[in-house]
């Protein structure tokens, strides 16, 4: 005879089945709590190499402003340092730093031991390179296998076969609507860059844009300061002997001599000498000659 609970609906054997049951449908809990922290530690590891990213591209930026005030009239620092730090932050074997030059472009900075141009060798500043296309269309020009590129660079084909580069990324460096030059980063592998990877050539692109031409605008001042000073140089000459002439209507050796004086230091000449013909009536001997203070 079964033995039945209290209430007489079921049997003893069915309730612990029942409880056998529960204890089932709470072991995958267990497993669900070891995904949810798996998922945790994922996410985790995740923030802390975003972290770690951020500051490393603040650090770099940093510098690279500091080099850029450390600079004013010298834009070759500040190309050299953010090719330097553009290399591992995109993980980058090749960094180069092309600059225009009427309708050419040529290599001003590098970074890595992959081939290249040499010093002062140029390239056409047209479409059928990478570099090029950027400068052109002012935008950025993401090449997954230039080696494999066919026709839509002819020559940046050639120059991918001869120097061993696969990917590559070109950024302009613009300013005021004008392309200055471009960055040009290579892999040597196939592997597309990602987009924060655009993104933070994009910033050191601008970075090196308003280096060039703060260096351009500051010897454009230097060079206006030097043309007036000049001119208050000549003016200045030009009242002195003008007064001695005034003073010395019957000295004519003194009017020279002053006249020589001022040429001589406005040219940054040693010496000068004014030559006249032998025998002449108001002063003998060959000329004159005088030697600034």
């Amino acid at each position: 005879m079964r033995r039945h609970s209290k209430e007489g609906r079921e049997p003893v054997k069915a309730r612990r089945r029942k409880t056998v049951t529960r204890k089932r449908q709470n072991a995958p809990k267990a497993g669900r709590r070891r995904s949810l922290a798996s998922t945790h530690e994922t996410e985790l590891a995740q923030v802390i190499r975003e972290r770690d990213e951020g500051l490393e591209q603040q650090r770099a930026i940093s510098d690279i402003l500091r080099v850029i005030s450390n600079s004013p009239n010298d834009v070759q620092p500040v190309l050299d340092s953010v090719a330097e730090h553009t290399a591992p932050i995109c993980e980058a074997q090749v960094v180069d730093i092309a600059i225009v030059n009427n309708e050419v472009f040529l290599i001003a900075a590098s970074f890595g031991e992959l081939g290249r141009l040499s010093c002062g060798e140029s390239l056409p500043l047209d479409r059928s390179s990478v570099t090029g296309r950027s400068i052109c269309d002012l935008q950025p020009v993401h090449v997954t296998d230039a080696q494999n590129a066919g026709d839509e660079f002819p020559l940046g084909r050639e120059l991918a076969i001869k120097f061993g580069h696969r990917t590559m990324l070109s950024v302009p460096l613009i300013r005021e609507g004008r392309a200055l030059g471009a960055i040009l980063v290579r892999r040597t592998e196939v592997r597309p860059f990602e987009e924060k990877h655009i993104a933070l050539l994009k910033a050191f692109a601008d970075q090196a844009a308003i280096a060039i031409e703060n260096v351009r605008l500051f010897k454009a001042e230097q060079q206006r300061t030097r043309d007036l000073t000049e001119s208050l140089e000549q003016q200045t000459a030009t009242a002195d002997v003008l007064k001695v002439i005034s003073r010395s209507t019957f000295d004519l050796p003194k009017v020279l001599n002053t006249l020589l004086e001022s040429a001589a230091r406005l040219c940054e000449a040693d010496k000068g000498q004014i030559l006249r013909p032998s025998g002449g009536p108001d002063m003998p001997g060959r000329g004159s000659h005088a030697q600034p203070p």
